[in-house]
Formats: structure tokens, C-alpha cells, sequence
């Protein structure tokens, strides 16, 4: 395992100096509260520019909200992939599930999967969005394999409109890809804390990156907005699944 892991270190390395992977310390934006009811969502969305008022209802907010993503210019290729993986947020909510998407870039830096959470909508408690993304991906055919066989070649990346949950996060590092997410969440994550993880995922999930996408402080405030959309769907609760 080491061996693999260090070659996909090298390989983040190598897309980093290529220029599709930026650097990411500056993007790491941060939203200390989770938004637990309507009140604070409405709150949330008036520090952005999309125009959403307190009397707006669930499709119209939706709609302000794919209005701001399809005139979004992103700046850079890791910008343009977080933008696709907020678009498959926003499908998730508009389909009436929840607002986390995901896509899959291949090592030449091109998406080869799509897919945003879809928990709600085909009743499985396992369909987060980036355990969506790969599934959809390795029960293709031409899905290559590497090493164990289960494993994807190093050189993927996922990148996710939110920060992996425990769950995730461990079937990312199980699938040999790094993950770039557009926004964090302390309160659904481990991906900074993985010594709260046993002993054989926590070193599993230490030999790949999960880091802050570089994006705009906007972008990633419109995916925690998308992520918190499930005030309008469940019942007020501490931790939402991804």
C-alpha cells in the first residue's frame, strides 16, 4: 500500500506542477456554524448575490441559484471542476434529494464522471455523492483497474461540491483517488482529523490528499448554501448526511 500511495502522491505533485491542481492553502474557506434551520439559511444567502428573499420558496430559490452558477465564470481549470461539481449539487436538490455532487477527472485532467447525491430519491442510504461518482464509474465496463483490482489507476481525482464525510472519505482512499472539495464542513468531516479513525483506515486514508479546492470564497459559499438546502427537506438535525 505504501508503494501506491506514494505514487499518487507523485502524481498530485506532477498535476500541481502541471497547473490543473493549484496550490490550495489560500481556498481553504470556512464556515464555522451549520445552518440548522430556514431562518439561518435565509440569512446565509442574503451575504450572496443571488437575489434570494426570506418569502422565496424551494423551487424559486433553486432557480435564483442556477441562474448564479450558469453566469458563473470560473477563473482556472480546478475553478471550472469546482463549478461542475456545485451544478451536480444543485441537480441533487432539483431532483429532491440533497445539494452535494461530485464529478471524476481522469489523469489527463478530463471529467469521466457526473453523479450528486441520491439518497432521497432511490431510497439507499449508501448513495452520497461521492460514493455515487465512483460506483456510476467502476460498473462501467471500460472502468480501468490497477494493482488489487479495485483500485482505480493513479492519477484520478474526485472533486466534490463538499468535504467527504467519514464514510466517503474512506471509500475514496479504498478507490486510490485524491479528492479536492469545494466546501469544508468541520461538522461532517474527518479528512483533518483521521487519528480518530482506526488504525488500518487512518493510515489508508493518510497516503491521499483531501484538500480545499482553489476556488472563490462566493463559489464555495453557494455549495454550503446548497449543502444546508435539507432544512427545507428533513427535520433540524446535528449532522447531515452527504
Amino acid at each position: 500500500m505504501a508503494s501506491r500511495g506514494a505514487a499518487a502522491k507523485g502524481l498530485l505533485g506532477l498535476f500541481l506542477a502541471f497547473g490543473w491542481l493549484q496550490p490550495v492553502a489560500a481556498a481553504d474557506h470556512y464556515f464555522s456554524q451549520p445552518i440548522t434551520t430556514r431562518a439561518e439559511f435565509y440569512a446565509f444567502a442574503r451575504t450572496l448575490p443571488l437575489n434570494i428573499r426570506d418569502q422565496d420558496h424551494y423551487p424559486a430559490i433553486l432557480q435564483k441559484i442556477e441562474t448564479y452558477l450558469n453566469h458563473f465564470r470560473a477563473t482556472g481549470k480546478e475553478e471550472q471542476y469546482a463549478l461542475e461539481a456545485t451544478k451536480q449539487a444543485l441537480y441533487g436538490c432539483q431532483s429532491g434529494g440533497y445539494g452535494i455532487g461530485a464529478i471524476l477527472v481522469d489523469p489527463r485532467g478530463n471529467i469521466v464522471e457526473r453523479a450528486h447525491n441520491e439518497m432521497r430519491q432511490q431510497a439507499r442510504s449508501d448513495l452520497h455523492g461521492e460514493m455515487t461518482v465512483l460506483t456510476r464509474f467502476e460498473t462501467k465496463r471500460t472502468s480501468p483497474v490497477w494493482g488489487n483490482g479495485y483500485q482505480l489507476p493513479p492519477g484520478y481525482v474526485v472533486v466534490s461540491s463538499a468535504e467527504p464525510c467519514p464514510m466517503c472519505m474512506i471509500r475514496l482512499a479504498s478507490a486510490g483517488v485524491n479528492t479536492l472539495y469545494v466546501t469544508r464542513n468541520d461538522h461532517d468531516s474527518l479528512s483533518r482529523q483521521m487519528d480518530r479513525l482506526p488504525g488500518y483506515w487512518r493510515d489508508l486514508c493518510r497516503q491521499y490528499s483531501f484538500a480545499p479546492a482553489r476556488v472563490s470564497e462566493e463559489l464555495s459559499r453557494v455549495a454550503y448554501l446548497l449543502f444546508y438546502t435539507l432544512v427545507f427537506l428533513d427535520t433540524p438535525r446535528a449532522s447531515p448526511s452527504k
